[in-house]
């Protein structure tokens, strides 16, 4: 029953009363778009060229306390949110991934029988942090209503909120590719593997993409070019020496050549041009294999390129919350 409230809680909060961000009028369908509007939103309270230090929580079920295990939603959206603030024009810190790894302990250990907010004021003090970013998730009617805040550490205030609405599959997509598929280097060679260039394209490098894309294609362009003239050549040399075994062949032999089948002059001229015919099909057989070589070069290069692209953006997006809090949920309970 409580959980069947909660959610119609949240279907009025989220989609029935008008909100002061982006409603649910008008869901985000790009997860990146939400999180630069939410981040926009919580610093707009920081003076502009303060020097602060921000700590991000990963953001939680409606249902769940805020150090409960959090689902792979909740802390791809704070990375999300910490690659927006590093990135961020008012240039702030973001809490070391240590530092804040050490706080989760110390707050395992020494904290029972406290409530959320003194959690994450503790939290905010153990990392030096001057501001403190959290929020939830409430997923209702195939539509995830995300709620943020930011704490004022050193007072406790909830300096700024902000509110949104993003698709749930939306949301569980862009989950999936940070914590799963994204991190696996191969991904990204795979897609390579099959098409010159994927690979850096999913890895938000469009230059380096191109580039393998071009040479990749068009190395493999040239290369069935010159298998197909190779193929055409064979079988020209084929058909001429063919022609000497019937009499439309032979009478074309002979207008070509301008000599009967078997004088001297004929033989000669037959050796010849059977020879050049032999010699252009090597010719395109030896070009062949040249472009196959410099194509398949090409593509294991791509492919090269791709698992380090793949590196990069491996390293970009797991900033922090490659694990789960499950071992710190385990030492706190909380009261309301």
């Amino acid at each position: 029953m409580n959980h069947i409230l909660h959610k119609l809680c949240c279907f009025f909060c989220f989609f029935l009363l008008p909100l002061p961000s982006h409603s649910a009028s008008a869901p985000f369908t790009d997860i990146d778009k939400l999180i630069a509007v939410l981040v926009d939103s919580l610093v707009s309270p920081i003076p502009h060229g303060a020097r602060v230090k921000i700590g991000v929580l990963p953001f939680v079920s409606g249902e769940k306390g805020l150090l409960e295990e959090a689902g792979s939603e909740g802390r791809a959206i704070a990375e999300k949110i910490i690659i927006a603030l590093v990135g961020h024009p008012g240039r702030y810190s973001v809490v070391d991934r240590l530092d804040y790894q050490k706080a989760l302990g110390e707050i395992a250990l020494s904290q029972t029988g406290v409530t959320e907010t003194t959690i994450e004021i503790e939290l905010g003090r153990f990392m030096t942090a001057d501001y403190l970013i959290s929020g939830t998730i409430s997923a209702v009617m195939g539509q995830s209503a995300i709620r943020a805040k930011m704490v004022k550490v050193e007072s406790g205030e909830i300096v700024s909120a902000s509110q949104s609405v993003i698709g749930t599959s939306v949301l569980s997509q862009a989950a999936t590719e940070l914590f799963s598929e994204q991190q696996s280097v191969l991904s990204y060679t795979f897609r390579s593997a099959v098409v010159p260039g994927w690979g850096q394209f999913y890895a938000q490098q469009p230059v380096r993409g191109a580039i393998s894309f071009v040479l990749g294609i068009g190395g493999a362009s040239v290369s069935v070019y010159s298998w197909v003239s190779t193929a055409n050549r064979k079988n020209e040399r084929d058909e001429f020496s063919e022609f000497v075994n019937t009499n439309s062949g032979r009478s074309r032999l002979e207008d070509m050549s301008g000599y009967a089948i078997g004088t001297d002059g004929f033989i000669r001229w037959f050796g010849a041009e059977k020879g050049r015919y032999h010699d252009e099909y090597q010719k395109m057989l030896t070009t062949a294999k040249i472009a196959t070589a410099a194509t398949a070069g090409v593509w294991i290069l791509n492919m090269i390129d791709a698992s380090f692209a793949g590196r990069q953006k491996r390293r970009a997006i797991q900033l922090y919350f490659s694990a789960t809090l499950e071992a710190v949920g385990t030492g706190l309970t909380y009261t309301y």
